[in-house]
């Protein structure tokens, strides 16, 4: 594979992406269980991917669409640009949907994660749940 064909080809991100670390106002001090900080991969630039509609050809629709954008102190702001796209859709691509996240999702809060996981397994897969939902920890 040549360099850039997977976020190109396999992901949709086909403008200009960036590293970057954003801080975050979480409300709490900062500490080993409460990050301040946020290491997260975005895309810096408008990337607007359009296919032809499956029944008409000659329409193009979106197949590359926004789930989450990141902002905040280190990343640019709404004049910069618009999203700060860090967790895409991609409908478009050879192997079938592809969901990419530009973040850890164990950097969120537990309630953030859980939200996350049951979108993605029931919204995007499918899939429903079975047995207990989680709760505390013992």
């Amino acid at each position: 594979m040549s360099s850039g064909i997977f976020l190109n080809e396999f992901v949709g991100w086909r403008s200009q992406f960036r590293v970057g670390t954003a801080n975050l106002f979480t409300g709490q001090s900062p500490s080993l269980f409460y990050r301040s900080v946020l290491d997260v991969e975005y895309l810096s630039a408008p990337n607007h991917v359009n296919q032809p509609a499956e029944d008409d050809p000659a329409t193009q629709v979106a197949v590359l669409d926004t789930l989450y954008k990141v902002a905040g102190i280190g990343l640019p702001g709404p004049t910069q640009n618009f999203e700060n796209a860090t967790m895409t859709y991609f409908r478009g691509g050879r192997g079938g949907p592809v969901l990419f996240s530009g973040f850890s999702i164990w950097d969120c809060r537990r309630s953030h994660e859980q939200a996350l996981v049951d979108f993605v397994l029931t919204d995007l897969w499918g899939l429903m749940p079975r047995g207990a939902q989680g709760g505390p920890l013992p």
